[in-house]
């Protein structure tokens, strides 16, 4: 696919064989002795994956948290220009704001324990490393690592300070495998909107929106049929084997899938939250015992609505992706934000709604029912007609300080001296005219520094 440089951090990049052969397990805990594993699967028409892991240093096998590390670090090497020695230079809070975590202290330590076990993990792919070229496949085997080098820079008053990684300012430098830096030169990758990505809730059910998101784009179909068992060996839903012992060349841990009934199990969640969004518009199982298949069919890909920030304004209400990206073709920007903005505001007057969803649809496809009144007086009369008025009738909403104020109540620049000057900066740019209703709740919703950051881009493009 052609590169799209003008694409802003709504869109993240997915290098395609990481998407398929999934070198990260799905679960969030994986017993300490588990080192490695080996896999020989078929999941789709492009063959047999054969990948083995192998950790060192004492490390337990990527897994959880690690594969939405995989994704951050692929994303930023894309956003900061795809640097040509593969580096990808961050600082903590950054990588935070793409693995979709909110910083803190804790947030820093886990990611830096996944940098430091995807640097001492190796993988070994046979005959299924592949790049498609001029509608051709080529299939390599090669050994690789995701991070070639890792690095990190402190700054601090004391000595102490200085060595004490976990600071907002850390700085990291990342290496990426010469083998997926090459892939992406080539454009064995793929978009993903970030929005959605990030709203899927854990690990499992992100792994499985790539992968759906992979094979979807292998068939061109409205359907992928797999077995459970197989989908289960894929994403990674392994134990140790019982009896022990070692497997594969490479002398990893010998690990099994777990049964049938715990990987529909471990599955459901995953599936109750795709269909939720639209993303999938059946799970079907067939089949019983080792030989069951579960079929997806798919729905609407949010990812093609081509205003993500507008169906926001909706689904963080509760709307459905699917309904929001339908109402926002129905209705345009400008309404959706009017009418957000009138929703926000009732909100905000103490009014709480039993269903927040239905009275936000009613409010964009019933205008009539929560209309402002309109006074008029007829030549030679003192009637006051007015038109209907729903019994909820929300109040007028101005384009002044006091809606901007209440928009941003809950900003987190809120929290320093500098961001609060920057908020009355964007109140006056609001009221102005030069920012609308849309950028203020986004900016809401943003983490100190990503609001900071996205308030300055706002005040320079006004």
């Amino acid at each position: 696919m052609g590169r799209q440089s003008e694409m802003s951090q709504k869109q993240g990049l997915e290098e395609r064989n990481m998407a398929r052969l999934n070198p990260v397990v799905a679960l969030n805990r994986v017993p300490k002795n588990m080192t490695g594993w080996c896999k020989t699967v078929e999941v789709d028409s492009l063959g047999t994956m054969t990948v083995t892991c192998v950790t060192s240093s004492g490390y337990t096998v990527p897994h959880g948290l690690d594969g939405d590390v995989v994704f951050a670090l692929l994303s930023a090497y894309e956003f900061q220009g795809r640097p040509t020695d593969g580096r990808v230079r961050v600082n903590m809070n950054n990588l935070c704001e793409y693995v979709g975590l909110k910083p803190s202290t804790n947030t820093y330590e886990r990611i830096y324990d996944s940098l430091q076990c995807l640097l001492n993990t190796l993988y070994h792919a046979e005959s299924c490393w592949g790049n498609e070229r001029n509608g051709k496949w080529e299939w390599r085997s090669l050994s690789f690592r995701i991070i070639n080098s890792l690095g990190f820079k402190n700054t601090g008053e004391t000595k102490q300070e200085a060595r004490a990684f976990g600071e907002s300012n850390s700085d990291v430098v990342i290496q990426l495998g010469d083998e997926i830096i090459q892939s992406v030169q080539m454009e064995h990758t793929r978009w993903v909107d970030l929005a959605t990505y990030h709203r899927l809730s854990f690990p499992l059910v992100r792994l499985l929106y790539r992968l759906l998101e992979e094979q979807q784009a292998i068939s061109s179909g409205k359907t992928f049929r797999v077995p459970v068992a197989a989908l289960g060996q894929h994403l990674g839903l392994r134990e140790l084997d019982p009896d022990g012992g070692i497997e594969s060349k490479y002398n990893v841990p010998k690990t099994r899938v777990i049964r049938i009934d715990r990987v529909r199990r471990a599955l459901e969640p995953a599936h109750k939250e795709l269909l939720e969004m639209g993303y999938l518009r059946d799970v079907e199982y067939e089949g019983r015992g080792q030989k069951q298949e579960v079929i997806y069919t798919f729905g609407t890909n949010v990812q093609i609505t081509a205003d993500v920030e507008t169906v926001a304004l909706l689904t963080k209400h509760g709307v459905t992706a699917v309904r929001a990206a339908e109402l926002v073709r129905a209705h345009g920007r400008e309404r959706i934000e009017e009418v957000s903005a009138q929703f926000e505001a009732r909100l905000a007057g103490g009014y709480r709604p039993k269903n927040k969803a239905g009275l936000l649809c009613n409010m964009l496809e019933q205008p009539e029912r929560y209309a402002v009144p309109e006074v008029s007086k007829p030549e030679g009369s003192k009637e006051v007609k007015s038109r209907p008025v729903a019994e909820e009738q929300p109040a007028p909403v101005e384009r002044d300080e006091k809606m901007a104020e209440m928009l941003l109540r809950r900003c987190a620049l809120h929290d320093t001296a500098e961001g609060k000057e920057l908020l009355a900066k964007l109140v006056a740019a609001y009221v102005s005219g030069k920012i609308n209703t849309g950028n203020l709740i986004d900016l809401a919703s943003l983490n100190s520094q990503a609001a900071r950051a996205r308030g300055a881009e706002l005040l320079r493009a006004s």
